[in-house]
């Protein structure tokens, strides 16, 4: 099982990916979505119907973190 970032580095790249971003949700999405779209290494192998996960996350897997993060907190 991978391990996640501590909610305080989480906490930072949620402040880096919406700096520019009013307090709007559609905006602050869309900031998540572009850094993303930026860090995120793709393709990677993911678990759907149990096919096999790769050894480790692919580069960028922090930010996915980092989305599931600041959507728990707005909602």
């Amino acid at each position: 099982m991978t391990r996640h970032p501590p909610d305080d580095h989480l906490n930072e790249l949620i402040e880096q990916a919406i700096v520019d971003a009013y307090d709007d949700d559609d905006e602050q999405l869309s900031g998540l979505h572009v850094v993303i779209g930026d860090n995120l290494a793709v393709p990677f192998e993911t678990t759907v119907l149990g096919l096999p996960l790769p050894g480790s996350p692919p580069g960028g897997a922090e930010w996915i973190h980092t989305f599931r993060r600041w959507a728990k907190v707005r909602a």
